[in-house]
């Protein structure tokens, strides 16, 4: 009872505030007791029922308006409220019933109404008004209703045509929307019981009005009735004047062919010439009939010369034909009598000759007759193929030998095997090696070669010298004692020289040796001495040398055999007073000779004032020739002295007489001279007149030092031009500048490119050079021939319309040909143009047209030729509007008394 209480007091208070600016469209909510819900709108729901209490129009099943509000509380606007209108496409405001659509409102292009019977029309409609015109127009379901007042005043007058011949008569008339049966629109019939009289029929010699125009066989369609001028008397008339009339006048003919009336040879049927006319009016001129025409044959090539198996009869040349019938093969354009032959397998200048040698790219072919693929300069052959037995190559120097050609094996024999201009050169395959024989004794020095075929002057085969200075020392040699390995085994003073000696054994050092005891040897061995004949070697008191004074003494001191009282010479000295008793010419006092004895019994051997002692020269250098201002005289030579005193320089061994002359400053042979012309190594030097370095092989000086003038080369082909000399610039002057033996030679510093000009017009062919000094037969320097089998075709040529571009300058039939043509604006596309806008072209622009004659291009009505009408223009353009032979021109009757009937 107390929350009840407590709900109704809530209630009360919120009634009793007019709860301003609360939402009472929900429950009212106590926070102290359960949800309440009321009724706010009273239409019988509450707000949980209600979608909008606070409208009592809106609840749960209320009608669907369409307000776009949700009357009935479904959650859909709108609903089944809405209208069917129906569609206006014509904007008639009458809607089309096949076309609806259910809406609250019109939609735009939607009406209300449905009675529309052509919705397409905005004309037709049910208010509309109903015309002759085929249709329901008020959408009555009555078409053209004739009791319709509108249908009865639009309706055309029609009327009767009883000869059915399409024009009527206004005798008998009616007026409907649909002509009746044997009415028609037109009522100017002149006679409508004649079916063939009517207007613009043809008009007849039969005496009647036939076309209505109140003229009685005027201008009729008769064949005898149009009569034209026969003026030449050919008995052809002029079409381009007309007589009608039933009888024929004079001068007039039935026949209208004739296309001369001026002429009388020019008429239908009559002989064809070229002449320019149309001989036999057949409407062509010079036809291919023509009796005087010409065969022109077809120039597919565009060479010039035609094909004689494709031929047309014709007056004038026809476009691709010519009058020669002599080109071999239409097909290419280089091939034509007089072209250029080359070498391709085809007969270029239709001679029936193919790859002639006179072709122009034609090859010279050098006879082989040895086979080795190297040919004869001398012997040659021009042809485009190779000939048998004949090769391109022209550098074989002997053809008679396949062993012999460039790049062959040289061999030292005698011949140029490869061709150089040389023969047995160094490098040749057995070339031998020769050693330096500078002392001529037939050995050679190994560390001084010389590579060649043939022996060289002072040179050997052998290299086995081991002094090449010196020609007592090779093998072979005999051996001295001289501190020199003379036969060059690689031994000095061996035991078997010529000149060894012997040595004895010298024991007791008394100087005289064992005879029993000896040694051979150049040098003195150690302990042995050059003389023999101690006769007690182990006593120094005994040796041949040896004193006995003592004459008592019988001891037999100086072995002689003897003892000191005894002469056994019989030289009156007894043994003791004398020193050898066995020699008769030894005792004190004798003459001293240079032979290995005491002569004079001095003691002393030999001794330099011996009355033969020989006068020795020193030999400070060692080469056997002593120096004449350095003597020493003795019995035996003394060491570094010889006999000889002709050594001109005895510091230098090389330099002594017989040595060998070199080119060094020096009197090697010591014969006074110095580098004389028989020198070793003498030079031979070449004139060098023109001062290039290159000397004159004709003009030779042989001497050690390079005289003034003179140069080492031999080289030079002209010593009198300093331009002229190997590894010089070539030059195209008709000389061997660079001494090769060819002149002028294609890679001259000078030389021109050359083109070849097939055509002959001057210009040339940039595919095809050549480089030369000379002009080459059929070549020009100029490159810039666009078309070189044609000789109308070349830079700077006239300019044509045809299709090339005669002058090279890479555009054809250009607006500067010669026969460019003027062209006209066809604006109207009548066929004749405007003389006031030209086009100068080769070909015919895109709307433009050779004639000229058009007098209003803007109207293609208006030409030359056209028909003339009444209307205020000039259609034929022969200067003169609505004249009498328009087509529409009317025929006028005086109306004397102006009561307007003529």
């Amino acid at each position: 009872m107390s929350a009840r209480l407590s709900i109704l007091a809530l209630f009360v208070a919120v009634m009793a505030h007019g709860c301003d600016g609360c939402d009472n469209s929900g429950p009212i909510k106590d926070d102290t007791g359960p949800e309440v819900t009321v009724d706010a709108d009273g239409d019988g729901f509450t707000t949980d029922e209600d979608c909008d209490d606070a409208d009592p129009s809106v609840h749960p099943g209320a009608e669907e308006a369409c307000d776009e509000i949700d009357n009935d509380c479904d959650g859909e606007i709108d609903e089944g409220a809405d209208s069917v209108y129906y569609g206006d496409v014509d904007g008639d405001g009458f809607g089309d019933p096949g076309t609806t659509i259910e809406a609250c409102g019109a939609p735009s292009g939607y009406v209300e109404d449905a009675t529309d019977c052509d919705d397409d029309d905005a004309d037709v409609n049910p208010a509309a008004d109903e015309l002759c015109n085929g249709m329901d127009d008020d959408c009555d379901g009555l078409i053209d209703d004739e009791d319709d007042s509108l249908v009865q005043n639009s309706a055309p007058t029609w009327y009767m045509d009883a000869d059915g011949d399409g024009y009527g008569v206004d005798v008998v008339s009616v007026q409907a929307c649909v002509a009746p049966s044997g009415y028609v629109a037109t009522s100017d019939d002149c006679d409508d019981d004649n079916a063939t009289v009517f207007p613009g029929a043809d008009e007849y010699c039969n005496g009647i009005d036939d076309d209505c125009d109140g003229d009685i066989d005027e201008d009729t369609v008769d064949a005898e009735t149009r009569w034209y001028p026969d003026a030449d008397g050919d008995g052809y008339g002029d079409p381009g004047e007309v007589l009608i009339q039933c009888n024929q006048p004079t001068g007039y003919v039935l026949d209208a062919t004739d296309c001369d009336d001026a002429d009388p040879s020019t008429y239908p049927g009559s002989t064809e010439y070229c002449d320019g006319t149309d001989n036999d009016c057949d409407g062509l001129v010079d036809e291919d009939d023509a009796v005087d025409g010409a065969t022109w044959y077809a120039d597919g090539d565009g060479d010039g010369y035609g094909d004689a198996a494709t031929s047309s009869y014709a007056c004038y040349q026809p476009s691709g034909y010519v009058l020669d019938d002599t080109d071999c093969d239409d097909a290419d354009a280089a091939q034509h009598p007089g072209a250029y032959e080359y070498c391709n397998g085809e007969d270029d200048d239709c001679d029936g000759v193919i790859d002639e040698d006179d072709a122009v790219d034609v090859v010279t072919w050098y006879a082989d007759s040895d086979g080795d693929s190297y040919g004869d300069a001398a012997d040659s052959q021009l042809d485009c193929n190779e000939p048998s037995g004949y090769v391109l190559d022209d550098t074989d120097c002997d053809d008679t030998d396949a062993a012999v050609f460039p790049s062959a094996d040289e061999y030292c024999n005698g011949y140029d095997d490869d061709c150089d201009g040389f023969i047995d050169e160094d490098d040749a395959v057995d070339v031998s090696t020769w050693y330096a024989d500078r002392d001529a004794d037939g050995y050679g020095d190994a560390a001084t070669t010389a590579i060649d075929c043939d022996q060289p002057s002072r040179y050997v085969a052998d290299d086995t010298d081991c002094d090449d200075r010196d020609a007592s020392q090779n093998p072979g040699a005999d051996e001295y004692c001289n501190g020199e390995d003379d036969d060059c085994d690689g031994d000095i003073d061996e035991d078997d020289a010529m000149d060894v000696s012997v040595w004895f054994e010298d024991a007791d050092a008394d100087g005289w040796g064992n005879d029993s005891v000896m040694d051979t040897d150049c040098d003195q061995p150690s302990g042995y001495v050059a003389r023999g004949g101690d006769c007690d070697d182990t006593d120094a008191a005994y040796n041949p040398a040896a004193s006995e004074t003592d004459c008592a003494d019988p001891n037999d001191y100086n072995c002689d055999g003897s003892v000191a009282y005894a002469d056994n010479d019989g030289d009156g000295y007894a043994a003791c007073e004398e020193c050898d008793d066995n020699d008769a010419a030894q005792y004190p006092g004798a003459d001293e000779y240079c032979n290995g004895e005491d002569d004079d019994c001095d003691g002393l051997v030999d001794e330099d004032e011996a009355l033969d002692v020989a006068t020795w020269y020193a030999d400070s250098d060692g080469d056997r020739y002593g120096d004449a201002t350095i003597t020493d005289v003795a019995c035996d030579q003394p060491s570094g002295y010889v006999a000889n005193a002709t050594d001109c320089d005895d510091t230098d061994a090389l330099q002594f007489p017989g040595a060998v002359e070199y080119c060094n400053g020096e009197d090697d042979d010591c014969d006074g001279s110095i580098d004389e012309d028989s020198a070793f190594d003498v030079s031979t030097w070449y004139r060098d007149d023109d001062g290039d370095s290159y000397g004159d092989p004709s003009v030779v000086d042989i001497d050690c030092d390079q005289p003034s003038g003179y140069v080492a080369d031999d080289t030079d082909c002209d010593d009198s031009d300093v331009m002229q000399h190997p590894g010089a610039t070539e030059y195209c002057n008709g000389e061997d500048d660079d001494c090769d033996g060819i002149v002028d030679e294609d890679d001259a510093a000078d030389s021109s490119v050359w083109y070849i000009d097939g055509d002959a017009d001057g210009y040339g062919n940039a595919a095809i050079s050549q480089i030369d000094c000379d002009q080459p037969s059929g070549y020009v320097l100029d490159a810039t021939d666009c078309d070189d089998t044609d000789a109308t075709q070349h830079p700077g040529a006239d300019e044509y319309c045809n299709g090339e571009d005669d002058d090279c300058d890479g555009d054809i039939d250009e607006d500067s040909a010669l026969d460019v043509l003027t062209w006209y604006a066809d604006s109207d596309g009548d066929t004749y143009g405007d003389s006031a806008v030209t086009d100068i072209d080769c070909d015919q622009p895109s709307g433009y047209v050779a004639d000229d004659t058009d007098c209003d291009d803007s109207d293609a009505a208006q030409h030359p030729g056209a028909d003339e009408y009444c209307n205020g223009e000039d259609d034929d353009c022969d200067g003169r509007i609505d004249e009498d032979d328009a087509l529409d021109v009317l025929t006028w009757y005086a109306d004397s008394d102006g009561d307007s009937y003529g």
